[in-house]
């Protein structure tokens, strides 16, 4: 049985495991974003990199093999700035927004594409930080939010004020503030490309804002509201909570800029799942749902396809994610795996 050393602590690990399975068998943890517990390892995001002092090299602790008399540190600032690399390489090809540009600028801070699903949905359940907005909507005109609004480069902004008029005046307004712990991290796409829009537009009312039957005064009334929500692109991300990458960045202190290329991805989404949404700019190709639907026999399942910055996660034959997510048990447990915002739920919560 090896023994080495892990931040100093004497570890004693079995023959032929790895160095992350060494650690954490002593309670030291080390940051992962491709590994995934009882599947072999993948080493495509280089996040749990660590030091060997002895010989001075940095190896993928997720596939390094313990020997005998290693010296390994797991968060020195050289390994620090390693995964800090490693996470800014991984976000100079993200494309999305962590929250949407409506939320950012809400100076209250509203997760304001989750409520309007919500409304959509005919949630009964509101925000309580809506009541909060009042006096932004009734002294700003437009207010931030709808200044914000992406869909206003492409037609008219979401009547977002009269949406929250709608919410703070028929749904429930209990619980916390839905983001007093969200990371700080924010990635933001930026203004669309021309060829994104026909993709952004698929699956959204391309009608004009709904004007209150009954009046401004007044406002929406609940089917009103329905039908000004489905106007919304909900730009934002579907896990702001529990993406591993926002949270490893905000820890790391990452920036998205620093390598920066001169395009980035375009926007692409596929909707083809009734419960599921899959972002191709989201995804890290780490390859845990392809193992996931290769391991629960799920025909045809997910595969990666292209090399080098092209490799993509898809269904083969360039079938939709409902045909290679047509197990439902497997596509679920992808979609509670997957460590970014790339697959996830279309309306459920998401939580930390």
């Amino acid at each position: 049985m090896p023994q080495l050393r892990i931040d100093n602590q004497t570890v004693h690990a079995a023959q032929g495991s790895t160095v992350l399975e060494a650690a954490t068998s002593a309670g030291i943890e080390i940051p992962t974003l491709c590994h995934f517990q009882g599947m072999p390892h993948y080493t495509s995001c280089m996040l749990c990199v660590v030091r060997e002092t002895g010989s001075g090299h940095f190896l993928p602790a997720c596939s390094a093999i313990v020997s005998e008399g290693m010296l390994i540190e797991t968060n020195s600032e050289p390994v620090r700035d390693a995964r800090r690399a490693a996470l800014e390489l991984l976000l100079s090809d993200h494309t999305g927004d962590c929250e949407g540009p409506c939320q950012r600028a809400c100076p209250a801070n509203i997760d304001i594409p989750r409520l309007i699903r919500r409304i959509q949905l005919g949630d009964q359940e509101g925000d309580p930080a809506v009541i909060a907005c009042r006096q932004c909507r009734e002294n700003s005109n437009p207010p931030p939010c709808e200044r914000a609004c992406r869909r206003a480069q492409h037609d008219e902004a979401v009547a977002i004020a009269r949406l929250l008029q709608y919410a703070e005046s028929n749904l429930q307004q209990s619980g916390t503030h839905a983001h007093a712990h969200l990371p700080a991290f924010n990635s933001a796409m930026g203004r669309i490309q021309d060829a994104e829009w026909p993709v952004l537009m698929e699956n959204v009312n391309n009608a004009p804002r709904t004007k209150p039957a009954a009046g401004s005064e007044t406002g929406f009334t609940r089917e009103e509201a329905q039908n000004e929500a489905t106007r919304c692109m909900h730009c934002d991300c579907r896990k702001p909570a529990s993406c591993k990458l926002r949270l490893y960045a905000e820890e790391y202190g990452a920036k998205r800029a620093r390598f920066r290329t001169s395009s980035r991805r375009p926007f692409e989404h596929d909707l083809s799942h009734n419960e599921i949404v899959f972002e191709q700019g989201k995804c890290i190709a780490c390859g845990i749902c392809t193992r996931i639907t290769e391991r629960d026999g799920n025909t045809p399942g997910l595969c990666l396809s292209g090399r080098g910055m092209e490799t993509r996660i898809g269904a083969p034959l360039n079938k939709s994610i409902a045909k290679g997510l047509a197990d439902t048990d497997s596509a679920a447990a992808c979609v509670e795996a997957c460590p970014t915002g790339a697959l996830a739920w279309r309306a459920k919560e998401d939580t930390a």
